[in-house]
């Protein structure tokens, strides 16, 4: 597209001559959109630990079938493993995969549910007990602190390092993980904040996959995170 007198005239690109003024957008909006966390993780891997939750959805199953028993055969699961569901000390935690066959037989959705499980682990190998953790949204002060790992630490199974000689965002980075997650992160060092815990691990992971496709105010914030943790303005004589 050309524009010759303030008109849009396409043409083709062999016709082009030196001097035109080619049409160009200024932004294109593309779609996007936030997911929920729970989307981004492996169902079977998800343990959810909303304890209420699992019950008064065990309980409304016993209700439509009769029994625990019967219920456990519809399901096709071990009686005992459907029965732990329901202990006050140390009950058992249905993976979200397992929950969502739970819930279809009452005529249910996930959706419905997304936004009630606050509490998850993730357990993908025979380290069964791993630390819970809180469920946030995927929301700017996610994205932002996301950011400051990506610029200056680092993020592993074993171990996620936020580096860097500032304290006041060791003070913004611990903040937040508490609030998003209920975790402690320590310091070992004036400059280092860490945290171990397998599910936040695989949790930021998923997040940096997707990063691309979410609404332009979360990447904006990740990469507000991003110049903090380690960048700098830089201006130009030229402009």
């Amino acid at each position: 597209p050309l524009l010759e007198n303030g008109d849009l005239i396409w043409t083709k690109a062999e016709n082009l001559m030196a001097g035109d003024s080619i049409a160009t957008p200024r932004l294109i909006e593309i779609y996007s959109q936030i997911p929920n966390i729970l989307d981004l993780l492996e169902p079977e891997f998800v343990k959810i630990i909303n304890q209420e939750l699992i019950q008064d959805t065990i309980l409304k199953l016993k209700e439509k079938y009769g029994a625990f028993k019967k219920t456990a055969d519809i399901l096709e699961i071990n009686y005992d493993h459907f029965k732990s569901f329901n202990r006050k000390n140390y009950p058992g935690r249905p993976s979200l995969s397992l929950f969502k066959k739970m819930i279809s037989h009452l005529d249910l959705e996930l959706d419905y549910f997304k936004n009630k499980i606050k509490k998850i682990s993730y357990v993908d190998n025979k380290f069964t007990n791993p630390i819970p953790i809180s469920l946030p949204n995927i929301s700017e002060e996610l994205m932002y602190a996301l950011g400051l790992l990506n610029s200056d630490g680092h993020i592993s199974r074993k171990n996620i390092s936020f580096i860097n000689n500032d304290e006041t965002l060791h003070e913004s980075f611990k903040k937040k993980i508490k609030e998003l997650f209920d975790l402690n992160v320590k310091n070992y060092s004036p400059k280092t904040s860490d945290i171990s815990n397998k599910t936040l691990y695989i949790i930021l992971k998923k997040l940096e996959s997707v990063l691309s496709t979410l609404p332009n105010n979360l990447i904006i914030s990740w990469l507000k995170g991003c110049a903090d943790g380690n960048g700098c303005p830089l201006l130009k004589e030229d402009g």
